[in-house]
Parts: structure tokens; sequence; C-alpha cells
């Protein structure tokens, strides 16, 4: 027969690892567990390579599922912005920045975080039976050239770029207008066309192909970034999902593979990163509020330490990041999140500064 204080001390150990389990689930929704529902991400085609890589392995590291929904970047946008109170989009990456700023004027976005960039060339068939070399060579009669319709990033980009050039018109004649990027890609693989005009990182798909880079599509650029939305259910976990998409030893890794041109400097990924902000004077109130709204965005841990703190500055291998009067330390492993840290507090501290000023109390007796 089992003694009571066996009972007990087995009860006691139960509760305890009942406990246990019900705070790693609340981390878990907090960070992006697998209890939560799946994060809905909208991704422009010429990013479909790594982002499915991406996904699959933030899955596997962290058992949150993230559906990928892919498209044109003007498409993507449209969709993104519409609301949809049973699962709301919760991040956007088109191929193109200049898309992310457009939803910024509509009042989508709550944050973003630069990935990489890219730039046009000509892709051609297999085996480049035309044997194209140059522009030039592109407007030749009998060229069949397949160029993404404006609502693509590309498409819409090189159209502006070679009108504004001049060169869109002697073009013209010999377009194909295709839907995506890989659609136009695809055309030019199957032989429908005798070369397409993609962004570098989907030609890198291709590499039974020629790829021509041209310096009249050296205007053809774009930068690639992420946005968290404001309508996200989840933000912690969607800002989660961002900083491993974002990280160089992650996401950026497989961006890195798939031919992207990443920007840098990227942070290191950390589950729960600490930054450390050395302050040379005493934070305005609203500074310490936007640290702890930041905290709790974030998912991270801020640690304040006085100007005393700094001849103790750690070495550059240690997990932190250290902001001294109001600028990111160069051997932090997190300079894009140290970074939005300080545009929020630079903010909060000028706007209470000039709220100090109206209400009399910062002007001299």
């Amino acid at each position: 027969m089992i003694s009571r204080p066996t009972l007990i001390a087995a009860a006691s150990l139960l509760t305890l690892g009942l406990l246990t389990l019900g705070l790693y689930r609340r981390c878990l929704d907090a960070t992006g567990g697998s209890s939560g529902p799946p994060l809905i991400v909208y991704v422009a085609a010429a990013a479909r390579v790594p982002m499915e890589a991406i996904a699959q392995q933030y899955e596997n590291e962290t058992g949150r599922k993230v559906e990928l929904r892919f498209g044109a970047s003007e498409d993507i946008l449209t969709k993104a912005g519409l609301f949809n109170p049973s699962a709301p989009a919760d991040l956007l990456l088109p191929a193109d920045e200049s898309y992310l700023r457009i939803a910024n004027e509509r009042g989508l976005i709550a944050e973003r975080v630069p990935i990489a960039s890219m730039r046009a060339v000509a892709l051609t068939a297999e085996g480049n039976p035309k044997s194209l070399a140059l522009y030039a060579d592109l407007q030749r009669e009998g060229v069949r050239v397949a160029v993404p319709n404006p609502a693509a990033a590309i498409g819409k980009l090189t159209r502006e770029y070679l009108a504004l050039t001049g060169r869109w018109d002697t073009l013209k004649p010999r377009v194909i207008d295709t839907g995506t990027v890989t659609e136009a890609a695809n055309a030019s693989k199957v032989g429908s066309v005798d070369a397409a005009i993609v962004w570098d990182a989907v030609a890198a798909n291709y590499p039974d192909q020629t790829v021509l880079r041209m310096p009249e599509l050296d205007g053809v650029t774009a930068r690639v970034e992420v946005a968290v939305l404001k309508q996200s259910a989840n933000p912690t976990a969607a800002l989660h999902f961002a900083r491993y998409l974002t990280a160089a030893d992650r996401g950026l890794a497989h961006f890195r593979t798939a031919g992207f041109h990443i920007l840098e400097p990227a942070d290191t990924w950390a589950e729960n990163p600490n930054l450390v902000l050395y302050s040379n004077a005493i934070p305005r109130p609203a500074v310490h509020e936007t640290i702890a709204d930041f905290e709790q965005r974030e998912g991270v841990s801020v640690t304040r330490e006085s100007n005393e703190s700094l001849d103790k500055t750690p070495s550059a291998g240690r997990n932190q990041s250290f902001a001294v009067s109001f600028a990111v330390s160069k051997g932090t492993l997190y300079p894009r999140l140290a970074g939005r840290l300080l545009d929020a507090i630079k903010a909060a501290d000028a706007k209470e500064h000039i709220a100090r000023l109206g209400s009399g109390s910062g002007a001299k007796k």
C-alpha cells in the first residue's frame, strides 16, 4: 500500500508539472507556438522558393504553422487589405517596397523589416535558339519577350523604367503579356517565348537557361521587405516570424541561397533576445512606457543600464545588444531590432519633450 507522504509528493510533482506545461503553452501562444492558429502571410511569387523553405523550417523548430498565399504584388496587396474577421492577414511580403508604401498610406502596416534586393535580367529559352545577347536583340523581328503584367512588381517597374528611358515603345511590339514573374520564367522554359524579363533571384531557379544582364535593365531594381499588418490577430507571433525570416542564420540564409542580394546588417536569431540599453540620462516616463510596449510587442526583453556601466560593455560575442546615447553599438547581434527600439524611444522622447514645452514645464521661469 502506498503511504500518504508518497501520495502527497506524487500529487505535488503532478501539480508542478501541470503548472510548468501551462506556462510553456502560454509562452508558445505569445511567441507563435503550436497552440495558436496558423499565421497568414501574403507573398509575392518571386519569393516562393525561399519562403516555402523558411515556413517549413519555422514550423519544424517552433511547431507554429505558417500559411503562405502567393500572387502578384498588386493582387496580394489588395487581398491583404481585405479584413477577414475569422482569418485576418498577419504579414505582407511583396516583391518591392513600393507596394508597402501604398499599404502604409492605407494605414495597414504596423512594422516593416528589410530583407533583400533584386534586379531585372533577361532569361532566354533553353539553348537560346535566337542567339540573344544584347538588349537590341530583344527588339528583332520575330523575337517574343515575356513581360509580367503590371500587377506584378517587375512588370510595373520594367514598363515604368523603360518608358522613362525611351525604350519601351521599341520593345512593346515584341512583348507577350504574362501573369506573374514565375509564369514569365516558365514561358521561357517551355519555349513559348524566346526570353522573359524576370528578377535575377527568379532566374537562379532555371540553371539550364541563359541569364543575360543588360545595362538597359540595370535601373529595374526592387527592395524586398516584410511588413507586419495592423489587423494581425497575434502581432507578437507575427513579429516573431518576421524576426525569424529576416535573421541572418535562419530565413536570410534561404534568401541568399535562392539568389537574393541580402540587405546588411542583419540580426542573429534568438528565440527571446535581450537588448541592453545604456542611458546617459534618466529616461522620461513616456520612454519607460515605450520600452515596456516594445518588449510586449516584439517578444523581447530590454535591460536598462546606467551611464556608469559604459566601461563594462561586454564583448560582441555575447547574446545582447547595446544602445548608447541613441546609437546602436557596432558589436550588437541585433542591429535591426535595436534600431527599431531606438526609433521608438526617440519618437516617444521627442513627443514628450514637445508636450512639456507646450505645457510650459520645460520653459525657463
